[in-house]
């Protein structure tokens, strides 16, 4: 109980990922709840995976990434959010109800995107290249699941270089 007091305490005094800042009313409440699962942890793996073959090896220590059944907060890139880290805390929660609806691709890219603010300190990038496609995993919103789709080695090695 004692160990469950202080971490939310400590939570509450981290500010999320994202362009505003969080109450600590919806972080305790979006991060209080998460569930890991194995489906999660495959997306991990699959982060762990691409990094080293291209000869990165990331820190992963510390972070924790679950299921919650709370609506995230939206935020100005979005109508509703899938997944947001608490890059202070190295938490990741990712909304259990959205990423039901998710592909694959898309659930593949979620997680990376979350793990590159988490795990690598990385923020959103909003850039384009000279045919309007996003540059970067790190573009603030699941679209970015189409282009990484068509050109999935050249987003990781962006992300891992």
């Amino acid at each position: 109980m004692i160990y469950l007091t202080l971490l939310i305490s400590t939570l509450l005094t981290f500010i999320s990922c994202g362009p505003n800042n969080y109450t600590e009313e919806s972080m305790l409440s979006e991060t209080q709840s998460i569930k890991s699962s194995d489906e999660l942890n495959y997306y991990v793996d699959k982060f762990k995976e691409y990094s080293v073959k291209r000869g990165r090896h990331i820190d992963m220590s510390g972070i924790v990434i679950g299921f919650t059944s709370k609506t995230l907060t939206s935020n100005a890139y979005s109508q509703g959010t899938i997944g947001r880290c608490y890059t202070a805390s190295k938490v990741i929660v990712i909304n259990k109800d959205k990423w039901s609806e998710l592909s694959n691709i898309e659930k593949e890219s979620v997680v990376i995107h979350e793990l590159g603010h988490c795990a690598m300190g990385l923020k959103h990038n909003e850039g384009h290249d000279v045919n309007q496609w996003p540059i970067s995993i790190m573009y603030p919103s699941v679209d970015i699941s189409y282009y990484y789709e068509q050109n999935k080695d050249v987003y990781l090695d962006r992300l891992f270089e």
